[in-house]
Formats: structure tokens, sequence, C-alpha cells
């Protein structure tokens, strides 16, 4: 299946002029995957120990141990994509999309077999998908600055990291106020942020309004770049 993935990729780069690939936010594994014979056997190998559900939830560092070979096995699939991709784009760009938690609190790593330092090492960049209407966060703003704030700690965090805020509320299927929308952009910016992204846009319908959203969005507000 591998081989198959990468082979799609690679004929994405032959025939398309892309200029990069984002590993969206399903490249993931929860902590209680996966049981696929093949996995039981590398946990084995890895472990010396049979794979046992009951063992994993008793015992943390097991889990997280777990958790890390399957993290590590993730980007490993990704950088086999990666270098399908380059065989024909070499100046592509990779980047990766992460949970917001795996940011705040290291240990879930354990429910998405994620890292943050590890894809910042492994990317070009890091997507931190800050969505607090999705997180039901009952203080959005205080905690987007949390989350630039643990971004720091890490280097090269301000290069790589795009925090990306979301447009549409889908517990409550409706679009986000584009007011929202900017408060949010402009708290992250002010904290630190560099780089930011916003998702989905519906271009038929104007959401978000690309009139309010490009204030912050389009580089004709540095007039140095033009």
């Amino acid at each position: 299946v591998r081989d198959l993935v990468r082979i799609m990729y690679e004929d994405l780069a032959a025939h398309s002029q892309i200029h990069g690939i984002l590993f969206q936010d399903d490249a993931y594994l929860t902590d209680t995957e996966d049981y696929h014979p093949l996995a039981v056997s590398t946990y084995k190998a890895a472990f010396g120990e049979d794979m046992m559900p009951d063992n994993l939830g008793r015992d943390p560092e097991r889990a997280m141990n777990w958790a890390k070979l399957k993290t590590e096995t993730l980007i490993n699939f990704t950088k086999e994509i990666m270098e399908g991709v380059r065989k024909y784009r070499p100046e592509a760009k990779f980047a990766r999309n992460l949970y917001a938690p795996v940011l705040t609190n290291p240990e879930s790593e354990i429910w998405f077999a994620q890292n943050y330092e590890l894809s910042l090492q492994e990317y070009d960049q890091v997507v931190i998908m800050a969505y607090p209407q999705m997180e039901e966060i009952k203080r959005p703003l205080v905690w987007l600055r949390e989350l630039v704030n643990k971004a720091k700690k890490y280097p090269e965090w301000s290069k790589k990291t795009v925090f990306k805020v979301q447009a549409y509320n889908w517990r409550r299927n409706n679009w986000i106020e584009d007011s929202v929308l900017l408060k949010e952009i402009r708290d992250i910016l002010a904290t630190g942020g560099r780089h930011i992204a916003y998702y989905p846009d519906n271009f038929l319908l104007d959401k978000p309004m690309a009139k309010k959203i490009r204030r912050e969005m389009s580089t004709r507000i540095y007039p140095f770049i033009q």
C-alpha cells in the first residue's frame, strides 16, 4: 500500500505543476490503533512482548513508547512520499497538519501519534489547527495566545509554524463572523505568530468576505514586498 501511495504522489508531481504537499490531519493514529497483524509483530519486535490493549491502558510509559513508534512510522511514510515527489519537483515544499493538543500537551502524542518538535525537524512547515470552536474552548483568544507561547519554546517555531484558524463552525453548521476571525488572527500575530492561514474558504459565497479578510491575509499591506 505504501508503494502505491508513493507512486500516486510521484505521478501527481510528474504531471502537475505542484509547488508542494500538505499532509492533512487524517495522517494520525489513535491510542487504540493499530492491531493489524503487521502492527502486532512490529510491536513485539520493538518491545519484546505481545501487544495487549489492557497493558497499554495500564502502563503510560508502555503506551507512550508505542505512540512514539507510530509517530516515527507515519513520519517515515511521509518522507517516502516526499522523496518520490522530489524526483520531479526538487524545489517542492512540504507541510504537516497537527492537532492543537499535540502542541499544548505533548502527552497527546499517545492519542494522535503526532509530535510537534519532530515535525519541525522533518517538514518545511508545520500547520497547527488552531480551532477554538472545534475544541470547544471557552476563552478562544486566551487559548490562541497560549498556543503561540507554547510554540515559542521550540527552535525555528517562528519560521516554520503556520497557525490555521477555522472559518466555519462545524458543530453549529455556520460560518464564523469575519470580525471574530480577524480578531483571532490579529491576536496570534500580536503574540508573535508569523504565518497565518484559515480554513475553509468558499469563494462562491464570499466566505470569509474577501474584502475584510484581506486586511490580514494580503501582502499588499506590506509595500516593501511589492
